[in-house]
């Protein structure tokens, strides 16, 4: 299993956020799944920061003590979309730039 990482996260709690109230019945709109939402643990228990170290690789403590304290979280059912948005491409907005800086823009809707 591929751990989500901290965007989808977001974009599945925006997703909740969106959707607070549930779904309407019926079908969902073209290109959306409904999920039935639910109860999940997210974040790590400090005690086990060394195991997930060693599981990854790693001896950066670090990387994991964003996702303590691990805590329940319910999400009401949503609707989310099928098709995954990647992240902007770094693209040079201009020849006055930097040298060797890269400036990020996005086509991305702004919700």
């Amino acid at each position: 299993m591929i751990p989500p990482t901290a965007t989808s996260w977001r974009w599945l709690a925006l997703g909740a956020m969106l959707t607070a109230s549930g779904p309407a019945a019926g079908p969902p709109p073209a290109g959306m799944a409904r999920l039935a939402g639910g109860t999940f643990t997210m974040g790590t228990d400090p005690a086990l920061i060394d195991g997930r170290c060693r599981r990854f690789g790693t001896s950066h403590r670090d990387l994991f003590l964003a996702e303590v304290p691990s805590h329940a979280v319910t999400l009401p059912p949503f609707l989310i979309d099928r098709t995954a948005i990647p992240p902007p491409e770094p693209v040079p907005t201009s020849a006055s730039a930097a040298p060797g800086r890269t400036e990020l823009t996005s086509a991305a809707p702004r919700v």
